[in-house]
């Protein structure tokens, strides 16, 4: 167990390179300026990343690869996430990740919303209950650009902002790619649960992605606003997020109403 640490200016602050590992936590740890966050790589089932905090962060959670899972990543936070969100990828183009369970997250961007820039296969994951904030101008005006060949992958009942163009990987040798979250709903293959922000209304603390990734950020508060389209949008996951209030379980890592956990020493 990796907890309530406070981690600054290290490359890969938090790494267990043991191939085919398992049962190990991290959680409520503070990680600031750093390339990988915390990386899960190599293992095999039952890690678990939770409620953790990334500042300024290229690659805030690496699972490169997990051999089979599962491997959660829950309730993280980041804010100035530069590169990619969750580094879903392979060992050497061979090692290929399959079993990652990503729930109720919440990462704000200077890029693009969610970014996962490879060409392997991703076997057998789960994006769901996540909230994926970008700058207001993404780069190549794309909200989502995640490239990967997809099997068995589902993409449901997350938030993104800002509209834009919506990339979910490749099926069948065709890249979906929709213009517009118009588009996305319409063709009702990824995200027929999924929510569009508005950015008045996302987080009580206004955060969005910043708009120079080379500023050095403090963290946000990541509670939702009171009138964010977050709030009763997200799907049960029994053993997850049963103890939600209201209508339903609320996007992202904080339910509305709670407190933010504490990250870092206590």
């Amino acid at each position: 167990v990796i907890c309530h640490n406070r981690i600054t200016g290290f490359g890969d602050p938090v790494v267990n390179k043991q191939t085919g590992s398992r049962s190990w936590d991290v959680y409520g740890n503070d990680i600031v300026n750093a390339f990988d966050g915390t990386e899960l790589d190599d293992a095999s089932g039952n890690v678990r990343l939770y409620r953790n905090r990334f500042t300024n962060v290229m690659d805030p959670i690496s699972i490169q690869p997990i051999h089979g899972g599962p491997a959660y990543a829950l309730r993280n936070v980041g804010h100035n996430i530069v590169q990619e969100q969750i580094k879903l990828k392979s060992m050497g183009g061979e090692q290929l990740p399959s079993g990652a369970l990503i729930y109720h997250n919440s990462f704000t961007s200077p890029t693009r919303a969610l970014n996962s820039q490879s060409p392997i296969t991703q076997y057998n994951f789960e994006l769901r209950n996540n909230l994926f904030v970008g700058p207001r101008v993404p780069h190549r005006g794309t909200t989502v650009d995640w490239t990967t060949v997809l099997v068995g992958a589902l993409f449901e009942a997350n938030g993104y902002w800002p509209d834009g163009g919506f990339w979910f990987g490749q099926l069948g040798g065709e890249n979906q790619y929709w213009t517009s979250w118009a588009q996305v709903q319409a063709a009702g293959r990824f995200e027929t649960r999924g929510v569009l922000l508005e950015e008045s209304a996302i987080f009580a603390s206004g955060a969005l992605g910043p708009s120079d990734a080379r500023t050095q950020h403090d963290p946000p508060s990541f509670v939702l606003h009171t009138a964010s389209r977050a709030i009763d949008a997200g799907d049960l996951l029994p053993g997850i997020n049963d103890g939600f209030s209201g209508a339903g379980p609320d996007l992202g890592a904080i339910e509305h109403g709670c407190e933010e956990p504490v990250y870092g020493p206590r």
